[in-house]
């Protein structure tokens, strides 16, 4: 078990566009700009019917600054 969380936090930090090398101050960044994030969603909604591709705007709204991936998509 403590290979797999190893391997999933290296991947974390790879693809984090927040170069933070300390996982908790890492988590602890990330926690504050989703909280951040989903915090203007609430005053300025993303328009959508919540289908999946409602979903998918909103996911990548809360992560793009965050993570590599989402933003790309």
């Amino acid at each position: 078990m403590k290979r797999h969380t190893t391997r999933v936090i290296r991947i974390r930090r790879v693809h984090s566009k927040l170069d933070i090398r300390d996982d908790a101050l890492l988590s602890q960044a990330e926690a504050r700009l989703t909280y951040a994030k989903a915090s203007l969603l609430e005053k300025f909604p993303i328009d959508g019917n919540f289908d999946f591709a409602h979903y998918k705007r909103i996911h990548r709204y809360l992560f793009e600054d965050i993570n590599m991936e989402s933003a790309a998509r």
